[in-house]
C-alpha cells in the first residue's frame, strides 16, 4: 500500500533499525522484549526510511488483537501515518477473525489518545498506577508524572 510515497509492509519480526521507534513509544525495553516475538511487524517507509511502526501482538483469546506499540517518526507525524498504520492493523485483525481491537496508553499521552479516538477506539477501562508498578523509573510525559493507563477497545 502506497501513501504519499509511502509502503506500508506487514513483517513477522523486528528490525535493529525499529529499536529507535520502539523505545520513543515505549521507554522500557524490558517490557518491550515481552511483546517483541509475539507480535507482527507492520512497518511505513519513505524513500526507504523507515517512518513508522505499528507492532500487533497476538492474545490468550483468539478474539482479539492487541496494539502494542504504534510509533511515527516525529519529522513525520500529523501526516495520517499513524492513522494508516491504525487502518491497515484493523483490517488485518479483521482478516484474521478478531472480533475486536485493543490498545492501551497513557492518561498523559494526548497526542496517542487523539489518535486512537478519532479512529473509532474508545476507553474501555482504567488500570490505575499501571506505570508506577509496572515500570523501573518514574516516567513524566507534558508536564506530568505518567501513572494510570487506558484501555481502549474498538469492535471488528
Amino acid at each position: 500500500f502506497k501513501m504519499k510515497n509511502l509502503i506500508f509492509n506487514w513483517r513477522p519480526e523486528g528490525l535493529p533499525e525499529d529499536w529507535e521507534l520502539l523505545l520513543a513509544a515505549d521507554p522500557s525495553q524490558r517490557i518491550i522484549a515481552t511483546y517483541l516475538e509475539k507480535s507482527a511487524f507492520l512497518e511505513a517507509r519513505r524513500e526507504g526510511e523507515l517512518v513508522g511502526l505499528l507492532l500487533l501482538a497476538t492474545t490468550s483469546s483468539a478474539e482479539h488483537g492487541e496494539i502494542v506499540n504504534l510509533s511515527v517518526r516525529p519529522s513525520e507525524q500529523n501526516q495520517g501515518i499513524g492513522s494508516q498504520l491504525l487502518q491497515q492493523a484493523l483490517a488485518y485483525g479483521k482478516r484474521l477473525g478478531y472480533r475486536r481491537m485493543e490498545v492501551a496508553t497513557a492518561t498523559t499521552s494526548f497526542g496517542p489518545l487523539y489518535l486512537y479516538q478519532k479512529n473509532g477506539f474508545r476507553v474501555t477501562s482504567v488500570e490505575q498506577d499501571y506505570y508506577l508498578k509496572c515500570y523501573d523509573e518514574v516516567l513524566r510525559e507534558n508536564g506530568l508524572v505518567v501513572k494510570d493507563r487506558l484501555i481502549l477497545t474498538q469492535s471488528l
